[in-house]
């Protein structure tokens, strides 16, 4: 410690002595002053240099001064660096926050449908879906026969609130259909759920089939967690045992029906479902959906959701 404090003695003398000669130089009538001035700071500490070690005699109240001076000084500054890091990481974290919240999609919450129709049978389609933003929604059904139809619905609340939407349709010939909701935002970010509809015509064969499973799973409690080595964790429970799939990637709409497109999967049947994703770029928005089927083949969709990256 007090070589290192003699150290630092040392070094401020030695500015002190190796700048007093230029302004002496500069102005040659202040030299008897300068070299006064220079007295008075040999007298206070005298600076030699011996086998290496550097060592401070003379004034030991004068030495202290200008060592706890300096010390005072270094701690300010780390303590500011400090600060200045910590703001620096919260600014970041709230960033982070505005860029999730400024591209979360709508949110389909519920959908009820009929498992089976005869030929010829209006089915009833109802949806309920959200924004985290609270702002209009455009609905797109395709009913996996050519026919399409769409609806929008406008915000009518400063709260955020489940919109339900209702559509119709028969069909002509006996088969199973896939029906897509599609549910836009403004931003023109979407949200895409599946169901089934098996029809027949005749009502025997109808009531056989309604006594079947043909109810999906229900996917809830979903949570993401990131860490600094850029991992995510993505976990949720069903309902009902189910297989546990993720769909990911770097762009919009991910589409779960692409070979491509980036997915983990765990086919046993469970309630729990949790996937490690890891060495994902770092600073990058995801876009990510779930996928969970029971035995029976009944398959649900999670609503399009992002996450970002450290």
């Amino acid at each position: 410690m007090n070589n290192y404090k003699s150290l630092v003695i040392g070094s401020f003398i030695a500015i002190m002595v190796i700048t007093t000669p230029s302004v002496s130089f500069a102005d040659r009538d202040d030299n008897k002053v300068n070299n006064e001035y220079k007295v008075r700071a040999e007298q206070k500490l005298e600076v030699k240099n011996k086998d290496g070690v550097v060592k401070v005699k003379g004034n030991s109240e004068f030495s202290n001064a200008i060592f706890h001076r300096f010390e005072d000084w270094f701690k300010n500054k780390k303590e500011i660096l400090k600060n200045r890091k910590a703001e620096r990481v919260e600014e970041r974290e709230d960033s982070k926050k505005k860029i999730v919240k400024d591209n979360l999609a709508p949110k389909i919450e519920n959908i009820t449908a009929p498992t089976v129709l005869l030929v010829d049978e209006v089915g009833t389609w109802e949806i309920k879906a959200s924004d985290p933003k609270n702002g209009s929604l455009s609905y797109a059904v395709l009913f996996g026969d050519t026919n399409t139809s769409t609806k929008s619905i406008s915000s009518s609340t400063s709260q955020t609130f489940v919109q339900t939407s209702t559509f119709t349709h028969s069909y002509k010939n006996e088969g199973t259909y896939k029906i897509k909701f599609i549910v836009s935002n403004e931003a023109g970010l979407k949200a895409i759920s599946t169901v089934t509809v098996k029809v027949v015509e005749d009502k025997e064969d109808k009531d056989e089939e309604e006594k079947k499973d043909t109810t999906a799973p229900v996917i809830s409690k979903i949570k993401i967690s990131t860490d600094t080595s850029n991992n995510v964790n993505i976990s949720w429970k069903t309902n009902e045992k189910a297989t546990g799939e993720v769909f990911y990637g770097t762009n919009k709409e991910i589409d779960v029906e692409n070979t491509n497109t980036l997915r983990v999967s765990d086919k046993s049947l469970k309630t729990d479902h949790s996937f490690n994703i890891p060495s994902l770029a770092s600073d990058t928005i995801y876009h990510f959906i779930l996928k969970s089927s029971d035995a029976s083949n009944n398959a649900t969709l999670s609503s399009e959701s992002t996450f970002v990256t450290n």
